[in-house]
């Protein structure tokens, strides 16, 4: 793992690599894959399109069977930012 971590660091420019052995995981809400990438970031765009990269390499990689993606084109987003004072002044707690 530690060298897969420092390959991947040196290949994708900016990613922060986290790789864990998935057998001590236990039961989780996750999908439960043997790997799963977590892309993340501000713009939707991007996200799909470099998703859609790596999941086409992956795929002509051979490296990698049944690559599959979460994200659904055409769905709809909802973005809430709380207002933390508002929030505090009615007693609703953030995890609320």
């Amino acid at each position: 793992m530690r060298e897969v971590r420092k390959d991947l660091k040196k290949k994708v420019k900016g990613a922060d690599v986290i790789i864990q052995d998935m057998s001590l995981r236990g039961f989780a809400a996750t999908r439960g894959f043997p790997i799963e990438f977590v892309v993340q970031g501000p713009h939707w765009e991007e996200l799909t399109e470099n998703t859609k990269r790596m999941m086409d390499a992956l795929k002509k990689s051979g490296l990698a069977v049944d690559v599959n993606t979460d994200v659904q084109e055409g769905m709809p987003e909802v973005k809430v930012t709380p207002d933390r004072k508002k929030l505090a002044l009615h007693g609703v707690s953030i995890s609320s």
